[in-house]
């Protein structure tokens, strides 16, 4: 087997750490969904469509440590390797790189959603070059000038180097002209699962960005614009998905229904594929209907997700997310008219919110009663109006993520008014209360209709308890 040009990796980590005081991992019973890296498959096509040769590595499925992940990359002898970074992983972000560092003599890339909004990272990261914005023309091109020899691109393609004192604006990408992703790459495509869907899982993302502006997201810079590819380009790339084998596909565009009619001839299109496709995606409350609902459920969608985010409507209006109570009310209704199952998403403290406030978001959670709430301590993220918000004001340095690439600190909080240990307490008070409830427990078990679902429904309770509820 020839040796790769190119290796794209992705630390492993664990997302639970955002969720427990003191940066302890909080998962012990691990039934958690965990989707493929389509933005590293995504560039894997482009490298792959100039010619060179790549190789994606996963450090949540293809090794058990930063150093076993490195041990597996350096034995495939690549000339360059780029690595994905999110906030939460920067300090397994830097351990990749170090131990890369000590076994390979090439060039090493860090892209991804924390490059794109804090460029300075670069230096704590011990990465040659970062890649801000969209990866694939940015990173091919920079392929080809380390590889083959030309002129390194600048800050104005999207290419960045340690000492950059500008910061440039996400590099876009024509959509229409990147190739479909390469889940081919993939080395173990059957790691990747959603516990609640008995088959081969991957995600799609159809429409780039993010048209809206709260203040606690940083979407909007590392992701660019609201920026739609065709239904055509959409329903190519799920159409190859289903031949290779993926039953379920997880739709991660930020707001799927911010175009209604897109949406719904997208959703029309899966049904008239035929393939048995089951699909989910995520949208605002204000911006899903009833008859949007149905159509999706005749279309073999099985899940809708939404930011609820507070549970005060007042606190998601000062988060520049004005979506009503009323609006939820709706979205909810039309969702279980359609025999959608609900996700819904809500934070553990806001900036300025006080335990009774945070009680109350846990209580709206119980009131709109979705079939899945997911809570999460409120972060703070590098390219968050909060974030520059803070920054101006002198609240926080940028050398606060050098500080946890280096393992020197946690994720900086949202929240000013309570510290990590209330959030992590108030965090599992909503898990118990939410799940722990008998009406909820016995809604489950009358929906139990196999040996399978049964045995999901054990793992889920198990991992509730045991991460969120036990100390």
């Amino acid at each position: 087997m020839a040796f790769p040009d190119v290796a794209l990796a992705v630390p492993g980590y664990d997302f639970s750490e955002m969720n427990s005081a003191g940066g302890k991992r909080a998962k012990q019973a691990g039934y958690y969904l965990y989707y493929p890296p389509l933005g590293l498959c995504s560039i894997a096509a482009s490298l792959s469509a100039r010619g060179f040769g790549v190789e994606i590595f996963d450090g949540q499925v293809d090794a058990g440590s930063d150093e076993e992940l490195a041990d597996l990359i350096a034995s495939r002898r690549p000339r360059l390797t780029g690595v994905s970074v999110t906030t939460p992983a920067l300090g397994e972000a830097r351990k990749l790189i170090s131990a890369l560092r000590k076994r390979l003599d090439a060039p090493i890339v860090a892209g991804g959603p924390h490059v794109s909004c804090d460029p300075g990272i670069l230096r704590a990261l011990g990465a040659d070059y970062g890649i801000v914005g969209d990866g694939e023309e940015a990173f091919s091109a920079l392929a080809d000038a380390l590889l083959r020899g030309g002129r390194v691109p600048g800050p104005e393609s999207g290419v960045v180097a340690p000492g950059d004192t500008a910061t440039p604006s996400p590099a876009m990408a024509d959509l229409e002209s990147i190739p479909l992703p390469s889940r081919s790459l993939l080395r173990n495509p059957g790691a990747y699962f959603n516990p609640f869907i008995n088959t081969r899982t991957t995600t799609l993302l159809s429409a780039r960005g993010c048209p809206f502006q709260c203040s606690f997201c940083c979407r909007t810079l590392s992701m660019g614009a609201h920026r739609p590819a065709s239904v055509e380009r959409a329903m190519a790339e799920i159409e190859l998905a289903a031949r290779e084998g993926y039953g379920f596909v997880s739709v991660i565009d930020e707001t799927f229904t911010f175009n209604r009619e897109r949406a719904i001839e997208i959703a029309r299109g899966i049904k008239r594929l035929g393939a048995g496709l089951k699909w989910s995606c995520q949208t605002r409350a204000d911006l899903l209907d009833e008859e949007a609902a149905i159509e999706f459920r005749r279309a073999g969608c099985v899940n809708v997700s939404f930011g609820v985010e507070f549970g005060d409507e007042r606190a998601r209006q000062a988060a520049d997310k004005p979506v009503s109570d009323a609006a939820l009310d709706r979205a909810f209704s039309a969702c279980r008219a359609a025999g959608l199952t609900i996700n819904a998403f809500l934070m553990i403290g806001g900036p300025d919110e006080s335990r009774e406030d945070i009680e109350r978001t846990i209580e709206c959670a119980i009131e709109l009663s979705p079939d899945f709430a997911v809570f999460n301590i409120g972060s703070l993220f590098p390219g968050a109006r909060e974030y520059e918000r803070r920054l101006a004001a002198g609240e926080i340095d940028r050398s606060v993520w050098d500080d946890m690439a280096a393992g020197a600190r946690d994720m900086p909080i949202l929240s000013r008014r309570l510290e990590r240990p209330e959030l992590a307490e108030l965090l599992r008070r909503g898990y118990s209360k939410f799940y722990l409830r008998p009406g909820y427990i016995i809604k489950k078990a009358f929906s139990i209709r196999s040996a399978r679902e049964a045995y999901s429904l054990l793992k889920q309770a198990r991992t509730v308890v045991a991460d969120y509820v036990a100390k």
